[in-house]
């Protein structure tokens, strides 16, 4: 359906026109159905004909449209411009699905930055009897160009399994919470990282050394939190729990995860940065503050 629930207008797909565009690089109007959208011409191929044989071929640019705000593409989630435009959002291969949440799941308004797949929408207009299931899988497939845009270079595919009731107006208090925890986990993330490139920096790297060498770490906690959030949010029952002892209940886990990070690091770090890094801070110091950063995000007041 269209953005007024309205099935979308019946279209004919390319190859049934009566007139068709063997036109090289036409600039159309953006589609405003999945048929036309789902069947543009983005390249032409035009058959070489001689004594009623097919002698060659001549490959061609086609049809091109803006790719801004066409909602005909039901299954993108869309990101808002700085000039108020919707433009697909790219998938980023280093980042799981649930670290996108708001932009899937969260109803989109005129202040929002980002605009949910209009194939979400349309499962949040359908009657709950219609879904069977009380967990519904979300599935993201994607891929990644080159700088050309003419090869991948890589693909892109995650799920989330998510209470179906999240995708209604009940789930809405829900949906808010979890997009903070979201938002929360990856800022103690930042903190680890910032922790992980200041002990660097105390054993002797330098600050370009140090940012590089940081990134496998903030990784590896994302990886430790990547099964744990996918548990905490299938286990979810929108029916009989408390949000805000099931939020607590993830922000712990954060903490623990988080902090079990920086433990690790703590252990492994060289005389130099124990006994004092050049700013004249140990790494026992440090870690004190990097707890602190982590537990004022976990046990303080979601906002």
């Amino acid at each position: 359906t269209d953005d007024n629930d309205q099935p979308f207008e019946v279209k004919h797909p390319s190859w049934e026109c009566d007139d068709p565009d063997f036109r090289e690089r036409v600039i159309i109007p953006d589609p405003t159905t999945p048929v036309q959208l789902m069947t543009l011409q983005s390249r032409r191929i035009k058959l070489l004909i001689q004594d009623s044989k097919v002698t060659g071929c001549m490959v061609t640019g086609g049809d091109i449209i803006s790719k801004k705000g066409v909602f005909a593409e039901t299954m993108t989630s869309w990101r808002k411009a700085s000039d108020g435009s919707w433009l697909p959002r790219k998938v980023n291969p280093s980042k799981a699905l649930w670290r996108d949440f708001q932009a899937i799941i969260v109803k989109s308004d005129s202040m929002s930055s980002y605009r949910r797949p209009g194939v979400i929408r349309w499962m949040s207009r359908l009657p709950e009897e219609m879904i069977e299931k009380d967990a519904v899988r979300i599935r993201s497939v994607g891929a990644t160009y080159d700088s050309q845009s003419s090869s991948i270079t890589n693909y892109v595919n995650d799920g989330l399994d998510v209470n179906r009731r999240l995708l209604y107006g009940i789930g809405d208090r829900w949906v808010y919470r979890i997009t903070k925890c979201v938002e929360y986990t990856e800022k103690c993330v930042w903190f680890f990282k910032k922790f992980t490139e200041n002990v660097l920096k105390a054993e002797g790297c330098d600050n370009l050394t140090a940012s590089k060498q940081a990134v496998p770490h903030e990784e590896g906690c994302y990886y430790l939190l990547d099964q744990a959030f996918r548990r905490w949010l299938s286990s979810i029952d929108l029916s009989v729990d408390d949000p805000d002892v099931t939020v607590n209940r993830w922000l712990l886990e954060v903490e623990r995860i988080i902090l079990g990070c920086g433990k690790g690091l703590l252990m492994e770090s060289n005389n130099r940065a124990i006994t004092c890094g050049d700013d004249g801070q140990s790494v026992f110091e440090m870690f004190s503050k990097f707890q602190r950063e982590v537990r004022s995000i976990t046990r303080g007041d979601m906002k």
